[in-house]
């Protein structure tokens, strides 16, 4: 340490921290995609890990609940209707987990549609879905178990893409038996 590297790495920092900030790609830029994938893939992931445990509600300042408003945009109603959902759960006892399949869900992008502008991107997801509903006294309330395609949406905002949310039309789904779906069907239809 005597070197004079201490100082120089306060120098570095100083630099880094004056540097513009990088720029995501713009949704006319096929680049645009692998972000929008890794927004969705994170958020979905997210709000799975609080359907199994939807107690992270009671915390308001919880860092996961933070990262996932902060992935959204400000106008995305999302967040407000998964804490809700959360809320309900907790009041109710009740919490998801994945059916003899395994995991509760997959969402994969499949199409991107032609861009409006630079800053909003439009896309079609497939979502397998196959949990159960388990109650306060550990026994299985409902099950859910289907393939659905909604329409989602992302926006550029500051340079970064957020997640504005899917689409709430459900009329585009394919009942499954509960339990039985395989992994990697939304990818191997993609």
């Amino acid at each position: 340490s005597g070197s004079g590297t201490a100082g120089a790495g306060r120098d570095d920092h100083r630099q880094r921290a004056a540097a513009p900030p990088v720029t995501a790609a713009p949704a006319t830029d096929d680049a645009s995609h692998a972000d929008v994938v890794r927004l969705v893939d994170e958020t979905t992931g997210l709000a799975d890990r609080f359907w199994r445990d939807p107690s992270v509600i009671e915390d308001p300042e919880h860092p996961d609940l933070a990262r996932y408003r902060a992935l959204h945009t400000a106008d995305s109603p999302t967040p407000d209707a998964v804490e809700a959902g959360l809320r309900t759960m907790v009041e109710q006892g009740e919490h998801y987990r994945p059916a003899a399949s395994g995991f509760m869900r997959e969402v994969e992008i499949y199409q991107w549609a032609p861009p409006t502008d630079e800053d909003t991107l439009r896309f079609d997801t497939c979502s397998l879905i196959d949990r159960e509903l388990v109650g306060p006294d550990g026994t299985v309330v409902a099950t859910e178990a289907r393939l659905l395609f909604v329409g989602g949406e992302a926006h550029r905002v500051d340079g970064e893409w957020r997640f504005f949310g899917l689409s709430n039309d459900t009329s585009r789904t394919v009942p499954l038996v509960p339990g039985a779906a395989r992994p990697g069907t939304c990818a191997g239809f993609v």
